[in-house]
């Protein structure tokens, strides 16, 4: 994940700093998984509202688990911060829209997904990516992803 929204950065033309301020906050940023059970994290199925809320309060936990590590930088603690926030401001945790978004959040979160629908997990397969992609248009176009970010990855791997 991390190097493919490195590889995003240098796709959409980011310099050197940002590319890699990417990387490292694409290893920082499902930390705080960690602190979550994994009969929620590999569960078939849909989540209760409860554990919704513990999911996605991993961000928060990656904030504070890069922080301990001595990362402190602004802009890859705000990477971390805002990967599962949507262009339509119906991501988490703090439900930010457009460009309250930080660019290189989308791409980290862009990246994220991708990598998460194309790996395997537990309780499914990898889904093929042409499948993925094709998803991730759509919602590029719902307003849920950067467009600019969903061509650079189809460029990238399509």
């Amino acid at each position: 994940m991390a190097v493919l929204a490195y590889a995003l950065g240098d796709r959409l033309g980011l310099g050197d700093d940002l590319k890699r301020k990417l990387l490292i906050a694409g290893r920082l940023q499902d930390l705080g998984k960690s602190t979550i059970w994994h009969h929620i994290l590999n569960r078939r199925g849909g989540l209760s509202d409860t554990e919704r809320k513990e999911l996605e309060a991993h961000v928060t936990e990656s904030v504070s688990i890069a922080r301990r590590l001595g990362y402190d930088d602004p802009q890859i603690i705000g990477i971390v911060a805002a990967h599962h926030e949507l262009l339509s401001g119906e991501g988490y945790p703090n439900r930010l829209k457009g460009d309250q978004i930080p660019l290189a959040a989308r791409i980290g979160g862009v990246a994220d997904v991708y990598c998460a629908f194309t790996s395997w997990r537990p309780y499914r397969e990898p889904w093929d990516r042409r499948i993925v992609l094709n998803e991730m248009r759509k919602d590029a176009a719902a307003g849920k992803y950067d467009p600019r970010v969903v061509d650079a990855l189809v460029e990238l791997v399509g």
